[in-house]
């Protein structure tokens, strides 16, 4: 059976999903209930796929990516660097979860805030029309009249396409980690050739504007953005 090299679409809500430490049972409660219930269930539904009271631990930041969910993070503590890199925390306020207080309730609110706009950015990224995916064989570093010297990254294209056109952007991951999105083509060849598109199981050389720190494996996701709805006033 030949394969589709339709585009995905977003179906209906989005699905999210969070890992949650706490530094006390009370506070993990309050934060399940409050993150649970930041959307509308017609825009998008939020899972906890863990919560534990105490410190992020490897194991958390393993589950995270495998699920490929932010951790949010209440008064605790990191094991290394790396938990602290991978989680998107909520505010480390002095609030005493415990108390049954207007108060508490209104600073719990006010501590889903950074994680609430990383939802809102995971839903803009699902909402995006993909064209395309692959990853980087190869680096190739090039000599560019009048620039430094540029990179071109060696791709082999896995699903869909590859393509250049205005509307075109392509978004960056490595280690699960996006580390560049919404960039414009520079430029995209086959072999020598200046190509409009390349397509599923060919390879290419993909030239980014204003980004050159292309690493051997990572991903590459070439899409055109969701057109922004004027709102009304």
């Amino acid at each position: 059976m030949q394969r589709s090299n339709q585009c995905r679409l977003p179906e209906g809500p989005s699905k999210l999903k969070v890992v949650i430490k706490a530094d006390s049972k009370g506070t993990l409660d309050a934060l399940e209930t409050v993150i649970t219930t930041l959307f509308d269930d017609s825009v998008a539904t939020v899972e906890v796929v863990d919560g534990d009271v105490g410190e992020i631990s490897e194991s958390d930041v393993d589950l995270a990516r495998v699920v490929g969910a932010p951790i949010a993070a209440f008064n605790v503590g990191f094991l290394n660097k790396q938990v602290q890199d991978r989680q998107v925390p909520l505010s480390d306020a002095d609030a005493d979860a415990d108390a049954d207080t207007d108060a508490n309730a209104d600073a719990d609110l006010t501590l889903t805030l950074p994680l609430q706009d990383e939802f809102k950015r995971q839903i803009e990224l699902k909402s995006d029309r993909v064209l395309g995916t692959g990853s980087v064989q190869m680096v190739i570093e090039i000599n560019v009249k009048g620039r430094k010297k540029k990179q071109i990254a060696g791709c082999k294209v896995a699903s869909g396409l590859f393509q250049n056109s205005g509307r075109t952007r392509i978004r960056v991951r490595r280690e699960g980690e996006i580390v560049a999105n919404a960039v414009r083509v520079d430029s995209l060849k086959h072999f020598k050739e200046d190509v409009s598109k390349v397509e599923e199981g060919k390879e290419c050389g993909l030239g980014l504007a204003g980004f050159d720190d292309f690493q051997e494996g990572d991903e590459i996701e070439c899409y055109e953005p969701k057109p922004k709805q004027a709102t009304s006033q």
